[in-house]
């Protein structure tokens, strides 16, 4: 791949390679916010609903922060959806729900809007989960994905058990290196979606990112390996740690 860097998204991808799109920092998030409400109604424009799986973290703050001002997102017909959830409440500060809802929806949950939280705070964790995975279509039709610097995504952390897990869609995670307990998708999940979206800016994500494209079938020591087929959402000093070839203007 070799692309000019610019405020207009690049698209370019391979057998061996994501999709990749970027843009300069300052514009990544509404890229990031208009590349995937372009995909959620492109689904919508072939069906009556579209499942979109949302992720926490600073960045997909960003994004929903944008959709909120565009004040026509999430359109009639998307299912909600979250692919993780840390075990507190969802008015606490670390909840991925109380996040979206602070920041996707300032003003409130629309009356009509379905939208499945996962009711981590309990204490029966493996009961949750089992709650949370009956209520999970067969397949999401959009998944979006954060990614730690250790490239974790959802609360799949490096070396999680969870990687010989095949046959449930949602697990408790008790040995995440955060403060809190957690319940994830699995692998599972996120090989069967049908478009993956990874929230990626900044050039720390960039090298692990270019870590990824190294030995791609060793997806335990670093699990955003996982969204190879998908699309990568970066800025520039992201994409430039991808691709050193890259111009160095914007």
């Amino acid at each position: 791949m070799k692309s000019k860097i610019g405020s207009t998204p690049v698209i370019d991808g391979s057998n061996s390679w994501p999709s990749i799109v970027y843009t300069s920092t300052n514009d990544w998030a509404r890229l990031a916010a208009d590349t995937i409400d372009k995909a959620v109604r492109s689904v919508l424009d072939e069906r009556d609903a579209c499942s979109l799986m949302l992720t926490g973290g600073r960045s997909a703050a960003l994004v929903y922060s944008e959709w909120a001002s565009s004040r026509d997102f999430p359109p009639q017909g998307t299912v909600l959806f979250f692919g993780d959830e840390r075990c507190v409440s969802p008015d606490h500060r670390d909840s991925n729900y109380g996040l979206t809802v602070k920041t996707l929806f300032p003003s409130g949950l629309p009356l009509e809007l379905e939208i499945n939280r996962m009711e981590a705070e309990g204490d029966d964790l493996e009961m949750a989960a089992k709650e949370y995975e009956a209520c999970l279509p067969r397949t999401i039709d959009v998944l979006l994905l954060g990614l730690g610097s250790d490239g974790h995504i959802a609360s799949l952390f490096p070396g999680s058990s969870v990687f010989s897990e095949t046959d449930q869609l949602v697990v408790p995670v008790t040995d995440s290196p955060g403060a809190h307990n957690r319940l994830t998708i699995t692998p599972s999940v996120v090989n069967s979606a049908h478009q993956i979206f990874l929230l990626a800016p900044g050039e720390e994500k960039g090298r692990v990112l270019r870590r990824a494209l190294r030995d791609v079938d060793d997806v335990s020591s670093l699990p955003v390996r996982m969204t190879l087929r998908g699309t990568w959402l970066l800025d520039v000093s992201a994409a430039k740690q991808v691709n050193s070839d890259l111009d160095d203007t914007e």
